[in-house]
């Protein structure tokens, strides 16, 4: 338990580059509490457990928990952050693999931010597509015709500029 609760402590520190166990109000500092504790509960950690590994109160843990959701939803670097360091904290790791995290944790975080990025492009190129065939099928219900070359060129492809 306390050497799993250890690697949790160097990957956050690594991906944050701070030392959560430093006394600082820092939002970066704050933050990575956040994700620390958000991570050690998931796998079943108490408050008080937590609290003491990183020299805080239970109250503190408490009140991490109760804000790091909603900050989750808005905060995209922060969610990116809390995504890589729960799957390096997950994986089956060795020692080649935790030194491998040590000198490469902002590498990894660059593949699950772009990773998260793709997911987002391909829904947004989904939602414009289906609203490309939406705006076809208007134009054949509305014309009578489906439109041709031309017709997308003129009519169809102007609405999505706008």
């Amino acid at each position: 338990m306390e050497k799993e609760i250890e690697e949790l402590k160097e990957i956050i520190n690594n991906a944050f580059n701070v030392d959560i166990s430093e006394v600082n109000r820092n939002r970066k500092f704050v933050d990575a509490r956040r994700v620390y504790s958000k991570i050690l509960r998931e796998r079943g950690y108490t408050f008080y457990l937590i609290a003491d590994s990183i020299k805080k109160d239970h109250a503190s843990i408490v009140h991490y928990m109760k804000s790091i959701d909603s900050i989750l939803l808005y905060d995209k670097e922060l969610k990116n952050k809390y995504i890589a360091c729960k799957r390096l904290f997950l994986e089956d790791r060795g020692p080649l693999v935790m030194e491998i995290i040590r000198k490469d944790t902002d590498l990894f975080m660059t593949v699950v931010r772009l990773n998260s990025d793709l997911q987002e492009a391909i829904k947004e190129r989904k939602e414009i597509l289906t609203k490309f065939v939406d705006y076809l099928e208007q134009f054949e219900k509305t014309t009578g015709y489906v439109p041709n070359t031309l017709d997308i060129k003129r009519n169809i492809l102007p609405k999505f500029n706008s």
